[in-house]
């Protein structure tokens, strides 16, 4: 029994649609970005490509007003379908549809919305990326425990590795994403021999987590205590579905904290 959300074959689609989505718009920074944090907080349940290719159109189209709403917004309609007994392609493509006959609504939301506001949620998007970071941590602990399959295990740590890369940005994620592509297919292919021993892989975890944290998210003390508040969170909660509700609770309490200007 696979463990939901962690590994769809093939597991690299997300970050190829990323890299082509990102070569068609012209944008593939924000590509690289979306496919990142769409596997950081959604994992591969169905829905991932819908989320990383209407996001990634949508804030082009509206002009880079706000990602982080935009983002949020396809992520809690992804949330929606997976929960409907209808076709989910059918719907995936008729919301995207709609969302984007809206856009003289979104141009006029997204404009009249306070600046001040707008940057309070991009500012937001830091705790919403350790959100990210966490679940993806607490994703790849399922595998391990659940399925004790060493192949996936390195496959998950491949795309955790991934999908960090990609919200770092910078010109050589493109080829390294490339290289990991080619690596995830070989991987997908062939059996290993020997996988990566439990213990190592809890490193190897919290290890990329703690990383890629101190390389994203500007450290200081609330950082910290937002970190302790989150993972007890989903201690507390780990029997019960909580992406969205620890989604819009990470953006809650990043408003807050800009609010307060303990976030810049």
């Amino acid at each position: 029994m696979s463990v939901e959300g962690v590994i769809y074959m093939p597991g690299s689609s997300p970050f190829i649609i990323g890299i082509l989505i990102g070569l068609i718009s012209g944008n593939l920074s924000l590509a690289l970005l979306t496919t990142g944090l769409t596997f950081l907080i959604w994992g591969f349940k169905p829905g991932k490509n819908f989320i990383i290719i209407s996001t990634v159109l949508l804030v082009i189209v509206t002009g880079n007003i706000n990602f982080e709403i935009i983002f949020i917004y396809f992520l809690t309609l992804a949330w929606l379908i997976k929960g409907s007994s209808y076709n989910h392609n059918y719907l995936y493509i008729f919301s995207a549809l709609i969302s984007f006959l809206l856009l003289p609504l979104w141009n006029n939301i997204l404009g009249t919305l306070p600046a001040q506001f707008l940057n309070e949620v991009n500012i937001a998007g830091e705790i919403l990326l350790l959100t990210g970071l966490i679940l993806g941590v607490q994703r790849g602990f399922k595998l391990w425990r659940e399925e004790k399959n060493e192949d996936k295990t390195v496959r998950f740590l491949l795309y955790f590795l991934l999908a960090s890369a990609g919200i770092y940005g910078g010109k050589w994620v493109l080829l390294f994403w490339i290289g990991g592509i080619i690596l995830s297919y070989y991987l997908e292919r062939n059996n290993l021999k020997k996988g990566i021993p439990g213990r190592i892989t809890v490193f190897l975890l919290i290890s990329q987590a703690v990383v890629m944290g101190y390389l994203l998210v500007p450290v200081n003390l609330f950082i910290v205590v937002i970190l302790f508040v989150l993972i007890t969170y989903l201690f507390l909660r780990r029997r019960q579905a909580i992406t969205m509700e620890i989604v819009y609770f990470s953006l809650l309490l990043g408003i807050i904290a800009s609010r307060m200007g303990l976030l810049k």
